[in-house]
């Protein structure tokens, strides 16, 4: 669920306003805003509110996980107020179900596949998330200082200190959009399933797997165009853009469609989708169709030719072709 979307039903919803900050002092700016119990790392709604919790926990110095699990009786806005500088920065993860439509003995099924993407954003950017009421809310982040990335990402001779060195000058708000690889979807549900049991050096381990993953994709980017100016409603646009096309992913429409349904012209909308999300419409599309198809391989249930099918290919040998490029290896050696 992408509680951007959520829509807002209530004028008297309680709306807690608060900068993105370390989460020591994140979540004591939390408790003096909404009716609960503080104890330690650890925020208790109180029964006015609802119930629930939401946790921090420090994996480094200027490194923190959080974990939010609640039941309103009434929706809550958390409202991120852009601050001076970007001294933090923030990955938040989603998680959408796609459908893929089988035809079979003249029976259609749909297949759900989970999809988990990732928003990083800075200090520097506004933000407006509706949690909903009597509805169960899991909410997982990392929550990171620029001084941790100078420390740990930049402290190697690699492709991201270009990158990351380059964002990090960056005044203004700061969007980057990954999709998570379908081989660290178990990392990330490990996380989310066990949080109360796993250890805390699994925890650690897993952290850093999600995070090096982020780096890594996101550090391949082009950084020859200078970011251009972003503002919150344009972000909007492209994410409500991005869950709709998403859930219909077989369909893609046109980028003139796109553009227009994002609100923007078709130059600025190439633009903005290029910064935010690291690639170009159709490459975007065409590496979630991938994703896809390697998912319904590893089942095991379906011949390449019918996981071809499902995923928009009629013919085989094209099919191969664009799967091969994408993965390094042909849709009839995957085990």
């Amino acid at each position: 669920m992408n509680l951007n979307m959520m829509p807002l039903k209530h004028n008297n919803m309680l709306t807690i306003t608060h900068p993105l900050t370390a989460s020591n002092i994140w979540i004591e700016i939390v408790h003096n805003q909404v009716d609960s119990t503080l104890d330690n790392n650890v925020l208790t709604l109180n029964s006015s509110v609802g119930e629930g919790t939401v946790k921090y926990f420090t994996i480094q110095k200027e490194l923190f996980i959080t974990f939010i699990r609640l039941n309103l009786t009434a929706p809550i806005k958390m409202k991120r107020v852009a601050g001076n500088a970007n001294d933090y920065f923030i990955l938040n993860f989603f998680l959408s179900k796609q459908n893929v439509t089988q035809k079979a003995n003249n029976k259609t099924q749909l297949l759900g596949l989970h999809h988990y993407s990732m928003l990083f954003s800075s200090a520097m950017t506004n933000a407006e998330t509706i949690i909903p009421s009597q509805h169960p809310i899991d909410i997982f982040n990392i929550t990171l200082s620029k001084q941790w990335i100078i420390d740990h990402v930049l402290d190697a001779e690699n492709s991201a200190q270009d990158f990351f060195g380059n964002l990090l000058n960056q005044e203004g708000a700061v969007y980057l959009y990954e999709n998570i690889d379908y081989k660290l979807s178990a990392v990330l549900q490990e996380i989310l399933g066990q949080q109360e049991t796993i250890g805390k050096i699994k925890l650690f381990a897993n952290i850093l797997t999600l995070l090096a993953h982020f780096f890594e994709k996101v550090s391949q980017r082009s950084i020859n165009q200078p970011p251009a100016p972003i503002n919150e409603l344009d972000l909007k646009n492209l994410l409500t853009l991005i869950e709709e096309t998403e859930a219909d992913w077989k369909n893609i429409p046109s980028v003139e469609t796109m553009a227009e349904k994002a609100h923007m012209s078709l130059s600025k909308f190439k633009r903005l989708f290029n910064q935010v999300f690291g690639k170009s419409p159709y490459q975007y599309f065409l590496a979630l169709k991938m994703e896809r198809a390697m998912e319904l391989l590893e089942t095991n249930e379906y011949s390449v030719s019918e996981v071809g099918y499902l995923v928009g290919y009629s013919n085989l040998g094209q099919f191969s072709k664009v799967f091969k490029r994408h993965h390094s290896l042909l849709p009839s050696e995957v085990k």
